[in-house]
């Protein structure tokens, strides 16, 4: 028995401490990076953004340099109808013509199935 709550009060000891550690780490981190961002809004949202750049950028380069071309080629025009699509879609939403963005969901999503079904046809002719 005198085992069990030793063991008993070590894990809890443990995860206090554990606790502490989490909530003393996250102040030491969140709370420069809370001042900074009240501070100085500008240079923080131009910097977070950067960063954030930089690594989808890392992410996507990391991938591309394992494909190939035609993949590649393949995504670049996913992308470009997907982001097209959803830029002209807020833009839409924002300015409060539902109905046309509405429209322009359709057609980016048929735009997305044609380039699906024209990329197995190229494919299969191989």
């Amino acid at each position: 028995m005198k085992n069990k709550e030793n063991s008993f009060f070590s894990n809890l000891l443990l995860v206090v401490i554990i606790l502490i550690s989490c909530f003393a780490l996250s102040c030491l981190l969140v709370w420069p990076l809370w001042k900074i961002s009240i501070s100085f809004k500008s240079a923080y949202t131009i910097i977070s953004l950067s960063i954030l750049t930089l690594y989808i950028g890392w992410i996507i380069f990391k991938t591309v340099k394992k494909q190939s071309l035609k993949s590649i080629i393949k995504f670049i025009i996913n992308f470009m109808i997907i982001a097209g699509g959803l830029i002209l879609l807020i833009f839409f939403v924002i300015s409060e013509k539902r109905l046309a963005a509405l429209i322009v969901l359709f057609i980016t999503i048929a735009l997305i199935v044609a380039s699906h079904f024209i990329w197995k046809k190229i494919n299969e002719e191989k």
